[in-house]
This record gives structure tokens, sequence and C-alpha cells, in this order.
């Protein structure tokens, strides 16, 4: 009989929680599915709660619920309690239809008859596939060019259009039209980025609520570092681990763009903040630590800019967190993780 992994995902409150709760599990996973040994997760939603989840964890979790299918090649068992408020949170966002179309969960019990349509209708996950398994040469850059635009061309409006949704005329971001519009077109590229470099389908996960707007972008591919290995990118010397390394380099490279440099200018400007995570390691950008490695990188280079950051975290603290950190996780999880966080005041009355 095929060996069942547990899997408590807790609240689903925090990529971050996500990331915590399930990277052990995950680990013996891949162990065993290394050994050629067939296995089986059990999902634990049970502590889910629909004023408590973020959507971006939500996305996170699809996300590596669908890497595990891939190699299950079944759906995997999930546990949840039948609430009608959870149920009815998890339906307007988009959670039911992302999984059931890539037929990801057993449910053990079905769904319906809770009640709907009381989230702000904005908030959504979504996911992204490939529209053609032939991928290009990575040696040829028309041929990268040409599959970059298929996907950017079939995919853009509509994350453009979700993203924009988002925000209200109140906001003061709104006032900057360019600026939405830049985190826009940026969370499209990394929808494209993760098909493309990451080799892995995108999840996203938009939210607004009564204190803050979040984007964020999830894959379960090869990781930044692999893919700026794959571009020739990473050829900088400094004491920081490759997924620490990737993920600072993916901050300021393409600035002509749509990379993240002016998606997290455009963030910390209006008061936000940036956590971008691959692997082990996650970077938190804030304004402070923002401007003075930015400060350093224009002045004096790369290798500067590296040496101005501050040492590396295995928890944060607020102080912390309202400076920037550079943290390193225990456990390793594929793919990227990026999550924009911009504050709105208390103007919304519906998540």
């Amino acid at each position: 009989m095929a060996p069942k992994i547990l899997i408590n995902v807790g609240g689903l409150e925090g990529v971050g929680s996500v990331y915590k709760q399930s990277s052990k599990g995950l680990r013996e996973f891949s162990d065993l599915w290394l050994e050629h040994r067939e296995v089986s997760v059990v999902w634990d939603l049970r502590l889910v709660q629909n004023n408590k989840i973020s959507i971006s964890a939500l996305a996170f979790f699809l996300s590596i619920a669908h890497r595990v299918n891939h190699f299950t090649q079944k759906p995997q068992t999930i546990l949840i309690n039948w609430h009608s408020k959870t149920l009815g949170f998890l339906s307007d966002v988009g959670f039911f239809q992302v999984a059931n179309y890539y037929e990801l969960f057993d449910w053990p019990f079905e769904m319906g008859g809770f009640t709907e349509g009381q989230t702000n209708p904005n908030s959504k996950v979504m996911s992204f596939d490939e529209l053609d398994l032939n991928r290009p040469d990575y040696s040829c850059e028309e041929a990268i060019s040409t599959w970059k635009r298929v996907h950017r061309e079939h995919y853009r409006q509509e994350i453009v259009n979700k993203c924009s949704s988002l925000f209200s005329n109140k906001d003061d971001i709104s006032k900057s039209r360019n600026s939405v519009l830049i985190l826009s077109r940026t969370c499209s590229e990394l929808a494209v980025n993760s098909l493309l470099w990451g080799r892995a389908s995108a999840f996203l996960g938009l939210q607004r609520s009564r204190k803050r707007i979040t984007i964020s972008a999830s894959d379960i591919g090869i990781g930044i570092y692999s893919s700026l290995k794959g571009k020739g990118s990473n050829n900088v010397e400094c004491d920081f681990d490759e997924d620490i390394k990737g993920v600072l380099l993916s901050s300021i490279i393409n600035p002509n763009d749509f990379g993240l440099k002016r998606a997290i200018q455009t963030v910390v400007d209006f008061g936000g903040s940036i956590s971008i995570a691959s692997g082990k390691g996650e970077v938190f950008w804030a304004k402070p630590m923002w401007e003075t490695f930015l400060a350093a990188y224009e002045s004096k280079g790369v290798e500067s800019a590296f040496s101005s950051l501050p040492g590396v975290v295995f928890k944060a603290n607020m102080e912390q967190r309202d400076f920037g950190y550079i943290r390193h996780w225990k456990y390793s999880i594929r793919g990227t993780r990026i999550t924009f966080s911009l504050p709105i005041g208390e103007s919304e009355t519906r998540r």
C-alpha cells in the first residue's frame, strides 16, 4: 500500500505560513519519490477560515498541489470542513474552478449549498498554462522573443484588466495610471516568465481587503537562479547563496522592460512592500533597504549593492520588516513566489 503523507497547511494566512507548514512534508514526498515509491498526499485544510485566507497563499498552495499532481497523476485527498462562509469565499475567488480544471483534489463531499457573493468580486486566484508544448530554442533570441510574444499577447489583456480592477479611484496609486499599468504589466510578464524560464504553470493571486491590495505570482518551476543561469545573467561575486543571489539579481535586471525593478520602485514609493522568494531564499523589499541597495547599485555597481545589504535572518521581527530583510528558510521549495503588497486604508468593507 502506498505511503500517505499528511500535510496540514494551516489557515492559508500567508505565503510564508504555507511554506513553513508544507515544506517538510514536500521534502518527504520528494525523497520517497526519488526512491521510486508510489506516494499519496493528503492535504489538511481544516484550519482554514474565510476571514483569514490570503489569496496569495491560496495561489501558492494550488501551485504546490499542481506540482504534486504532476508526479502522482491522480487527485489528492483533501480534508476540509463544511462551513458556508469559508466554502463560499473559496468559490467566489475561483479556488474550486482552478482546482477542478487540473483535477487536483478528491473532495470529501459534494461542493454546494454554501453562501456566495460575499467577497470583493475583483479578488481572484487564476492560473495560466503553456499554449504550445514545443518550447523555443533557448539559444535563439528570435525564437524566445516569438514564443514570449505569443503568450504575452494571449494572456496580457486578461491579467492587466484583472489587476487594474483591484484599484479604486480613491486609492493614491490610482492617481498615477502609469503606476497601476506598471504593476499590471509586470504581473503579466511574471506569468509568461514562469511558463518560459520557470517551465511551470503560473498561479496568480489578486486580493483587495480593507487594508491592502495584494498581487502575487507563484510557480513550482526551476527557480530564479537556474533561470538566470540559463540566460547567462548570474556572474556576480557575493557572499549570499545561489537562491538569494538569484532573487537580488532578478530585482534589477531588465530595467527598460517590464522587469521587477520598476514594479518594486512603484510599490515602495506608495508605502508598500515586495517579497520575492525562490528555493530557500527570500528578499523582502521595503523602502529603506531598497533605496540603500539601489543607490549603491547606481553609483558603484552590483557588487557594491550586494555589500550594502544586511545579513541573512531566519525569522524577521517588525523592525526588520519595516527596513527590509533577507531570509533563509530551513527547507527548500522549488520555484518562485513574488508578492506585492500595497496599503490602501480602511475604505473597503468587503474582502
